[in-house]
């Protein structure tokens, strides 16, 4: 609700001074995000994470491939690896029998996919699928911790700030690992230099769907295959997918993404509510008014377009 008025404002500045500029946008929720520029405002952007990089490294190394073609369907933070190629051959299905899990993200207190989770769902999910499909055992894991994750970051980047404020310092701080982003730095300038040289390369980005899962609407932010050139990206399209716990689960969360834009860029709390009634961690009508009038309160000063009414 916050950052996304931040983001169109960014992007209706762009328009007026750099209208024929690239906004790569690490931000999160990196797919909510991307959801709401490319439907709300004329900029030029696509979102980037981290994990489908780091995901494809560590199955490469486990499985000993040396350059395998992934598919790659997801929403941000909601997302599979469903095929794994190489020299005509798919290893998903070795993997499948494995239980391979890629490699969690070191800011998640990761327990890993059992072997039978895994090849129920059919594909390899990324370690955020794990607030998902272990929802109660993360709420419990929160609920006894003595911080949350949002204070852990406060204290890092202030640790960090007064690290940084050393102007002899000349190597990365060991601190800066706990923090998360892990490879964010070749993520980006691989995807900056794909689209300045127009290298017609394949990375995972968010962006429109535009008919590549035929189960999406066009409209919807997605983080897919696509190749990258000086036009920007065209998404990889996957005729025929027919992974149904993945589609209902896409579809599931992608309702939310679009009723959590509806509400930041209107000021909906209608929207709002819908929103949090349809996300499978929350579900619990009083739990989510509660919540939201909070902190819609608390946060006052930045969420003017849920406050335009007071001032007419």
């Amino acid at each position: 609700m916050r950052t996304i008025p931040v983001m169109l404002h960014i992007a209706e500045r762009m328009k007026e001074l750099c209208p024929d500029a690239w906004l790569i946008n690490f931000s999160n929720p990196a797919g909510i995000i991307t959801e709401a520029l490319l439907n709300h405002s004329d900029v030029k952007m696509l979102g980037l994470c981290n994990v489908p990089f780091n995901m494809f490294k560590s199955i490469r190394e486990t499985l000993q491939l040396k350059d395998p073609n992934f598919t790659y369907v997801g929403l941000n933070h909601l997302s599979w690896i469903t095929a794994i190629e190489q020299d005509g051959k798919d290893y998903l299905k070795t993997a499948l029998e494995m239980g391979l899990n890629s490699e969690a993200m070191k800011n998640i207190p990761s327990s890993g996919f059992s072997k039978e989770l895994v090849q129920m769902v059919g594909a390899i999910p990324s370690s955020y699928l794990e607030y998902y499909y272990f929802k109660n055992k993360k709420l419990k894991l929160l609920q006894e911790s003595e911080l949350t994750r949002g204070e852990k970051c406060m204290q890092i980047e202030e640790e960090l700030l007064g690290i940084y404020s050393d102007s002899e310092l000349h190597s990365k701080p060991e601190l800066l690992s706990s923090r998360g982003g892990a490879n964010y730095s070749e993520v980006a300038i691989s995807l900056v230099d794909a689209i300045y040289n127009d290298k017609q390369e394949v990375h995972v980005v968010n962006l429109l769907n535009n008919g590549a899962l035929e189960f999406m609407k066009d409209s919807d932010a997605v983080e897919v295959c696509a190749v990258i050139g000086k036009d920007g990206a065209k998404p990889i399209k996957a005729p025929g997918f027919d992974n149904e716990h993945i589609i209902d689960y896409m579809r599931m969360v992608k309702a939310y993404e679009r009723e959590t834009v509806a509400a930041a860029v209107r000021g909906d709390e209608d929207a709002a509510m819908r929103a949090l009634l349809m996300n499978p961690l929350v579900g619990d009508y009083d739990a989510a008014y509660n919540c939201f009038h909070e902190l819609k309160e608390a946060h006052r000063e930045y969420l003017p377009q849920f406050f335009v009414k007071e001032k007419i």
